[in-house]
């Protein structure tokens, strides 16, 4: 049978229905699918940009198999043509059978950056695929999808909008039986949740009052593995619905560049025995200078694609990433955010930025546009761990980085590089590898309130008069906030310092107060250093406005002395109790 629907469909939402106290199969015709029919369930949507304006937006068709046998997407035509898969893209001349004896070649449209089904072609019973469809011009267009069963699926694409819902994280409890979803929704909250194809009754909001997106607590029936994907499906309060596909990451995975000798001992530089996370081998994994080599935007996107397939085949645990390097251009990040499992950022803006005075913030940049490239699926950070100047990274610019990243939702560290032909890795650098070391046993002590951390909130505030620092709030789930307070008050010099100096120096400050949201659904009871001197939570004084009215006013952090930067975790006094009043339940 050939189903067909219109632009229309995306604007259709479902009824209301009753809540259920425990997760029960979707019947056909529920709501939550822009449409149902021989037994699969259909939603179409596009993923957000991370940069607007620059094109490359990519479409997503979700497909659920309601059905009780597995059945593999075959192929997939747009407007009639053959959209030849990755793997054929790739072969050798004349080793592709389906154009053996001609003079053609695999090629897909001019209008078509890449395409790929997520995670796989195949669907087995219950499961959810994503088949996305990059494009360079967005118009409007039929795609037919073709089963092996031989069912189609005609989908008549709308032209691109800016979505006005989007889900933005899904993190994990580190025993994966937990699961959170960050979302970004005006006004309306979600009535329904799904995960892998089931209905979820017990699940609770949190609301973020006037700052940053809110999220969801959700409790899975059963505990998910490391690689397994994860299909999450909302149905808003005004009918609209979105969905989201990763595989599962809890994170935070340690890591390090060309650890080339057999002997290397893992566990004695602070790193994981199996990461968890897998940069691609074709072009290193490098897909911004691959690119920027070919003078051509999605030259490596083919291969990429065809190596996460194999990979996904022979291993289903381990995630498969792609790294921006320094050649990162805004076009690539709408091209390869969404592509692969993962995606790295290492932009090394202290050796190869242009302005050393500005490069934290550079770097930042640089972790923010990858973040919104992948999400909601995962993002790591390559900290520069080299020396390519006159000095490396010292100890304090390195913690920073690593914090910020770390606020900023990232899922794992891969330090860039550990033993270097040149003798200019971190290997050889024996200060960075003792901050390295250390900066290693902090992540991994704090891995259970890091592991489903996602980023809120970010912004500079003026303290006293000239003197900024920028605050960085992320939530762990309703188990409490994480905040960093960057010094923005420093001096920084290329070449190395003497014996006793530094080339990095915050103008150090003391007893500096910082106002903090305190979300409706947080009961503050204290705040803990997790880097810098004594840190308290205190009541707001008449003169320090709280930054959202309608959250819970009136709350300060406070550090007795504040360096490079503070980081503070804040339990939620209410993690045990009953929620608060504002926060829904199911």
């Amino acid at each position: 049978m050939t189903l067909c629907i219109a632009a229309c469909a995306l604007l259709l939402g479902g009824c209301t229905t009753a809540k259920v106290a425990k997760p029960q199969a979707i019947p056909a015709g529920a709501p939550g699918f822009d449409w149902i029919e021989s037994g699969f369930g259909l939603g179409v949507q596009y993923a957000v940009p991370a940069q607007a304006a620059y094109g490359y937006e990519t479409l997503e068709v979700y497909v659920s198999n309601l059905g009780k046998a597995s059945v593999r997407c075959a192929a997939a035509r747009l407007d009639g043509a053959l959209l030849p898969w990755a793997s054929a893209l790739t072969q050798a001349p004349g080793t592709n059978p389906a154009t053996v004896g001609t003079n053609a070649a695999p090629a897909l449209p001019k209008a078509v950056a890449w395409w790929q089904c997520y995670p796989s072609a195949t669907l087995a019973a219950g499961e959810t695929i994503v088949v996305q469809v990059n494009f360079r011009l967005a118009v409007g267009r039929e795609l037919s999808l073709e089963f092996a069963d031989g069912r189609r699926l005609k989908v008549m694409i709308p032209r691109y909008r800016a979505p006005a819902k989007e889900i933005t994280a899904i993190t994990w409890t580190p025993d994966y039986k937990r699961l959170y979803v960050q979302y970004r929704s005006v006004g309306v909250g979600p009535q329904q949740v799904w995960v892998n194809g089931r209905l979820v009754g017990k699940w609770q909001r949190l609301r973020a009052g006037d700052v940053g997106p809110e999220a969801l607590a959700v409790a899975l029936p059963g505990a998910v593995i490391a690689g397994q994907p994860v299909a999450v499906r909302l149905l808003f309060e005004d009918g609209a619905t979105r969905q989201a596909l990763v595989r599962a990451w809890a994170g935070i995975g340690l890591d390090a560049y060309a650890l080339n000798r057999a002997e290397t001992n893992r566990a004695a530089l602070g790193l994981d025995a199996d990461s968890g996370v897998r940069l691609a081998k074709k072009y290193g994994g490098d897909v911004a200078c691959t690119d920027a080599k070919a003078n051509h935007d999605g030259a490596s996107a083919a291969a990429v694609i065809a190596e996460r397939e194999a990979a996904y085949a022979r291993d289903a645990q381990h995630l498969l990433a792609v790294h921006y390097c320094t050649s990162m251009r805004p076009p690539l990040w709408n091209i390869y955010g969404s592509i692969a499992d993962a995606v790295y950022a290492n932009p090394y803006r202290f050796s190869y930025g242009g302005n050393l005075r500005k490069y934290l913030d550079e770097e930042e940049t640089a972790m923010t546009r990858s973040w919104l490239s992948a999400r909601p699926r995962p993002w790591l950070y390559m900290p520069e761990a080299f020396r390519k100047r006159e000095r490396a990274l010292e100890a304090e610019e390195l913690r920073t980085l690593v914090w910020v990243a770390l606020a900023r939702g990232c899922k794992g560290l891969s330090y860039f590089a550990y033993d270097l032909p040149s003798k200019t890795g971190y290997k050889d650098l024996p200060a960075l590898s003792r901050a390295i070391l250390e900066l290693n046993a902090a992540v991994r002590s704090h891995a259970a309130e890091l592991a489903p951390l996602a980023p809120v909130s970010a912004r500079a505030i003026e303290t006293t008069k000239g003197n900024w620092v920028k605050l960085y709030v992320g939530w762990a789930g309703e188990k409490g906030l994480l905040a960093v307070v960057r010094n923005l008050d420093f001096e920084v010099d290329a070449k190395p310092a003497g014996a006793d100096g530094r080339a990095f120096r915050p103008r150090v400050k003391s007893d500096v107060t910082v106002p903090i949201t305190i979300p409706p659904w947080f009961r503050p009871a204290l705040a803990v250093a997790w880097v810098g001197d004594n840190v308290e939570l205190v009541k707001a004084g008449p003169g320090l406005p709280a930054i959202a009215p309608r959250a819970t006013a009136g709350w300060q952090l406070k550090f007795a002395r504040l360096d490079a930067l503070g980081v503070a975790w804040l339990p939620n006094g209410a993690e045990n109790a009953p929620p608060a009043a504002s926060a829904d339940k199911n």
